[in-house]
């Protein structure tokens, strides 16, 4: 079987190879952008998770009866408050 002369060509040779170069790179590309994108995509499903149980926490205090008792535990827990005679000591661990 013999080639043609198109396909030995070395113009055609060096086109060739241009366009699978571009084909490459192009890929290439697309897949850096594609690993960024998943990389956004989980810090943002971890940012959506905590929201999620931050929101539920948010529901619950809201869901809980405002009487003495809730006011109490307010006052002690934005305010700092305490009881008369009582002693608060404070670390450098913050409660949640």
């Amino acid at each position: 079987m013999k080639l043609s002369a198109k396909s030995t060509s070395p113009v055609y040779k060096i086109i060739l190879c241009l366009v699978l170069t571009v084909g490459f790179v192009t890929c290439g590309v697309l897949l850096m952008k594609k690993n960024e994108i998943d990389k956004e995509n989980e810090k943002l499903r971890a940012s959506l998770a905590s929201a999620e149980v931050a929101q539920e926490q948010m529901k619950e205090e809201l869901a809980a009866p405002f009487d003495a008792e809730y006011v109490r535990q307010m006052a002690r827990k934005l305010l700092g408050y305490c009881m008369p005679g009582e002693v608060i000591f404070y670390t450098d661990v913050e409660e949640d």
